[in-house]
């Protein structure tokens, strides 16, 4: 995809919120790890690495066609019932000027702040942004970014569902970027997952999240995302296939919702192998 400074912006949202809503690994062992371990002074570490493979459904020699590899790594460990992680990645386009994208990486805790028994809980998790990516340091002169969610889950044996608001406080060196655009002050956000998974290995998942983005000057964004996979997973090795549909929920007219769940034009497919060690 040829990127231009203009775009990336919604490139670096796409791709975290491609990150958030589709890592199944996280979310089937993640709250398991944090209700089952001591409070003593051990540590569990595990990191993963996953490749991702997107593309839009334009014909391959159209000039809105695009693809791109991801390649994301996350370093976790738990300690006293905390889930720390370090995480970052690169985008490699693969049309256009097939750039190599370096992407913002993040330091990330989370927290069971609450069981109301054995399938209600509430959780609590924070992240702070390390502006690395061009589009964050040098287009909107991003110095970090700290996001606070505490989305209240319920799970059994093979399913899943968590919904929540979460809060985003972007800080900048200005209040526009390069090109004039506002930068964005605060990212009000809602989400709702649902994940079911089986005992052989197989799992489907759905998420949808709405945000209000707030710039400095107290102007306002809407965005939606949906986002849908079934995966397998084997021993260290998840596989997963997807599609992610979102923008803004307002047609071009400024006035008529226009939410959908698939478009051929906007729509996004991807494939994900992800390792576990």
């Amino acid at each position: 995809m040829k990127v231009k400074l203009i775009e990336m912006t919604k490139l670096c949202l796409f791709l975290s919120l491609l990150a958030v809503s589709s890592n199944p690994l996280w979310a089937q062992t993640s709250v398991n790890q944090l209700d089952n371990i001591s409070s003593k002074n051990d540590v569990i570490f595990n990191s993963l690495i996953t490749t991702t493979y997107s593309t839009n459904l334009n014909k391959p020699d159209s000039v809105n066609f695009s693809n791109s590899m991801d390649l994301d790594a996350e370093l976790a460990a738990i300690y006293k019932g905390i889930r720390f992680s370090l995480s970052t990645g690169m985008t490699k386009n693969l049309t256009g000027e097939r750039r190599t994208l370096l992407n913002n990486a993040s330091l990330g805790a989370v927290k069971n702040l609450y069981s109301f028994n054995k399938n209600w809980s509430i959780l609590g998790s924070s992240r702070l942004v390390i502006p690395l990516s061009e589009a964050a340091r040098d287009f909107q002169k991003q110095i970090t970014g700290v996001s606070v969610a505490t989305p209240i889950v319920w799970r059994n044996s093979s399913w899943r569902i968590s919904y929540g608001p979460s809060v985003v406080t972007n800080f900048h060196q200005t209040q526009t970027a390069l090109n004039g655009t506002s930068n964005f002050q605060y990212i009000l956000g809602q989400s709702l997952s649902i994940l079911h998974f089986k005992s052989n290995g197989f799992y489907a998942m759905a998420n949808s999240s709405y945000s209000r983005l707030i710039s400095y000057q107290g102007n306002t964004l809407d965005n939606y995302r949906f986002t849908q996979l079934v995966g397998y997973s084997i021993g260290m090795y998840d596989f997963a296939v997807g599609h992610v549909m979102g923008g803004s929920p307002l047609a071009p007219n400024g006035v008529e919702t226009d939410i959908r769940f698939f478009d051929s034009r906007d729509s996004t497919l991807f494939g994900m192998l992800t390792v576990l060690f």
